[in-house]
């Protein structure tokens, strides 16, 4: 059959292989295991790890994926398979999980980067600069260096506290009185002293007298 001379079916020929170029460019279903895709990214997604990710990408994806990751690098017209348009919201409404998973794993004509990108929050790194890739762009969710007030780092010193003792009320002070001793007593008791003084002396008296009269008969 002359193609030429019947525009009508080399028309039909051109759309059907077109069709069939852009099928088996489409990128197939790639599943990825509940665990990795439900993985937290560690890495924080800032300024700094974008920028991590950013050199990454230069160097291992911006070939096929391209610069700005719309799936036209210089090497995407060789691949068998879609490199696909990370601006995308299907590609961005996957989990930081699930591209990590892809991204170290790899399929088909895309290499696994596990070896090649040894350090895991590399691989991190270079997800976050991905969803920098998203149409409108993203603000980073934490800064690269936390403000922290000067202020707030200078540990205040306090002035010590002196506490003042109460002042001693006189009021309070026990006083100790002498012993008070009563005149009238006073006089008893020497009163008492002299009667017993005298009857010693009395007795004194008679005993000498018994004696002289002794030694008078003696004599």
């Amino acid at each position: 059959m002359n193609l030429k001379s019947n525009p009508a079916i080399a028309a039909i020929c051109i759309v059907s292989f077109s069709a069939f170029v852009s099928l088996s460019l489409q990128q197939k279903p790639w599943p990825v295991p509940d665990a990795a895709k439900n993985k937290k990214n560690p890495v924080a997604l800032n300024d700094a790890s974008i920028s991590t990710g950013k050199t990454l990408w230069g160097t291992h994806c911006k070939s096929c994926h391209g610069t700005k990751g719309l799936g036209d690098g210089p090497k995407a017209s060789q691949l068998s398979t879609d490199p696909g348009d990370f601006t995308k919201t299907s590609f961005q409404t996957e989990t930081d999980g699930a591209l990590f998973y892809k991204t170290a794993e790899g399929r088909d004509d895309m290499p696994g980067f596990k070896t090649k990108i040894a350090n895991a929050n590399d691989i991190w790194a270079l997800v976050n600069y991905m969803r920098s890739l998203k149409k409108g762009g993203i603000t980073p969710t934490t800064p690269t260096t936390p403000t922290t007030p000067v202020k707030d780092t200078v540990k205040k010193v306090e002035k010590p506290v002196v506490v003042t003792p109460p002042p001693v009320k006189k009021d309070t002070l026990k006083k100790v009185n002498p012993p008070v001793i009563k005149s009238d007593s006073l006089a008893v008791s020497v009163q008492e002293q002299i009667t017993r003084l005298a009857i010693r002396v009395d007795s004194l008296e008679r005993l000498l007298n018994s004696v002289k009269a002794r030694v008078d008969t003696l004599k």
